[in-house]
C-alpha cells in the first residue's frame, strides 16, 4: 500500500484542502481511506490565522504514482504543504504508522454529522472562520475538526436495510468536537461545547439527518433517526426478541418497544 502524511499551516491553507478533500472523496475509490483533521493551536506566536494545523493522513492500496493522481486536486492547492511524506510500504507497517498514540487523560466532546455531497463554499469559510475564533486554543484545551474520507466507497454496495448500519450511501463523516483538561473550570467545557455546537449548525442545513452512533452524545436529542433512520423499527424488534429485560441499557440505546423510545 501506500502510506500518506500531508500538513498544511494556515486558516487559507485549511479551506483550500478541506474543499479539495471533499472533491476527491465524491469519487474515490475504495482502495482509498483517508482523514483530514484541522486544529486551531496556540496563536501567541504567529497569529490567529496562521496557527491552524491541518493534516491529511491514510494509506491507498496501490501504487504511489496512482495515489498522486488521485488527490492531484488536493495538492495542486496554491498553498503548498509544510510537510509531505507519500510512500509504498506493506500494509501493516502503514497500520502502524496510522495509529495514534495514547493520549493523556481528558476530557472532550462531538458531534458527527454524515455527508452525501460536499458542501458549500461559503459554508467552508464560515466553517474556517470559526476555527480562527474558537474560544480556547491550548495545548490542552482546543478545538478541532475532523473530516473522515473512508465512508463510500465498499460500504455503498450493501443496501441501506440490509444491517443495522444504515449509513450506507454517505460519502463522508464530519465531526466538530473539543479537547480540555478534567480540572479546567465548567466555563471551559461550555465554551467548548457551544463552540462545536455552532459548526454542527453550519453543518447540518446541508448534510442528512445522520449521525454515526459510535460517535454518541446525549446533546442529540432525535438520536434514534440520526443513529438509525429507517432502520430502528427493526432493531427494536430484536432488542426485545434478544433482550426483552434491557440488560444492556444506556442513555441511548435500543429500547425494547417503540413506545419507550423517547
Amino acid at each position: 500500500v501506500t502510506n500518506f502524511w500531508i500538513t498544511w499551516r494556515g486558516a487559507d491553507a485549511a479551506g483550500l484542502v478541506i474543499r479539495a478533500f471533499q472533491v476527491v472523496m465524491q469519487q474515490a475509490p475504495p482502495e482509498f481511506g483517508a482523514t483530514l483533521v484541522v486544529i486551531p493551536m496556540d496563536p501567541r506566536d504567529s497569529g490567529r490565522r496562521r496557527a491552524i494545523d491541518v493534516s491529511l493522513q491514510g494509506h491507498f492500496i496501490g501504487s504511489a504514482s496512482d495515489l498522486q493522481d488521485l488527490i492531484a486536486p488536493i495538492l495542486a492547492v496554491k498553498t503548498p504543504p509544510v510537510e509531505q511524506a507519500i510512500a509504498e510500504m506493506p500494509f501493516w507497517e502503514s497500520q502502524r504508522r496510522l495509529l495514534e498514540p495514547e493520549a493523556e487523560a481528558h476530557a472532550f466532546t462531538d458531534l458527527s454529522r454524515y455527508a452525501n455531497a460536499p458542501l458549500p463554499d461559503d459554508v467552508i469559510q464560515q466553517i474556517v472562520d470559526r476555527l480562527v475564533d474558537c474560544p480556547h486554543r491550548t495545548d490542552e484545551a482546543h478545538g478541532l475538526l475532523t473530516l473522515f474520507g473512508w465512508i463510500g466507497g465498499i460500504l455503498t454496495e450493501t443496501a441501506r436495510d440490509a444491517t443495522a448500519y444504515v449509513h450506507r450511501d454517505m460519502t463522508a463523516l464530519w465531526r466538530p468536537g473539543a479537547v480540555w483538561s478534567p480540572d479546567a473550570p465548567p466555563s471551559v467545557s461550555e465554551e467548548l461545547n457551544d463552540w462545536t455546537q455552532e459548526l454542527v449548525s453550519l453543518i447540518a442545513p446541508h448534510t442528512p439527518n445522520e449521525s454515526y452512533q459510535n460517535f454518541p452524545n446525549r446533546a442529540i436529542a432525535d438520536w434514534q433517526e440520526q443513529y438509525y433512520a429507517e432502520n430502528f423499527p427493526r432493531l427494536v424488534k430484536v432488542k426485545a426478541d434478544y433482550d426483552p429485560e434491557d440488560v444492556f441499557h444506556n442513555a441511548q440505546s435500543i429500547p425494547v418497544s417503540l413506545t419507550s423510545s423517547s
